[in-house]
């Protein structure tokens, strides 16, 4: 049986991992063009553990900055011109998550919880890196001082990026239209 303190360690070390809230802004992006003009700024690769929930970000990201629409059918061939469907977990995996209506209801709960995780993993990793260093005398104590407030500041910095707070969001989607730019990919949207 689990101790009081092996307990709370795994409650932890799942509080910073969170796939399922990542599974969840990734098929909101997918899904609305809305949520990803909203939350595409906002997100970094760095924020998604999982590596297929990377991969995914990546190609949501590049299609939207290239304004080509997203839809199964496209985000498919996109993937697979890319070389990039099995590291995005595969056709089923993606198809499956066009099927759910529920992370457009959620969304917002999903992305306060991820940023927040990502945010945790953040703190860890920089008290882990002054730890480290701290252990190794600094010879400048005021710069490493300086060094441990910057780091503390810059995982700080995304606490309040929230950004669906007094935005209104349409459902509807998006009309088709062929877009101006290209990307770099032999991949074009279907006519």
């Amino acid at each position: 049986m689990p101790t009081e303190t092996e307990e709370t360690k795994a409650q932890t070390a799942s509080s910073i991992i969170a796939p399922q809230q990542e599974t969840i802004v990734l098929t909101a992006c997918m899904r609305s063009k809305d949520v990803r003009e909203d939350v595409l700024p906002m997100l970094l690769e760095d924020d998604f553990v999982k590596s297929d929930h990377r991969a995914l970000f990546r190609a949501i990201r590049a299609m939207h900055e290239a304004n080509y629409p997203i839809d199964d059918v496209s985000l498919l061939d996109y993937l697979r011109s890319n070389r990039e469907l099995d590291a995005a977990g595969g056709e089923q995996t993606v198809g499956r998550m066009f099927e759910s209506d529920m992370p457009l209801l959620s969304w917002q709960t999903a992305y306060d919880r991820l940023i927040d995780a990502s945010r945790r993993r953040s703190l860890v990793t920089a008290m882990n890196e002054i730890e480290a260093e701290a252990y190794e005398t600094p010879t400048d104590m005021k710069a490493f001082v300086s060094k441990v407030e910057g780091s503390i500041a810059q995982v700080a910095e995304r606490r309040d990026m929230r950004p669906y707070r007094g935005t209104s969001h349409r459902s509807s989607p998006q009309p088709w239209t062929r877009p101006e730019t290209s990307i770099a990919s032999p991949w074009t949207p279907p006519s």
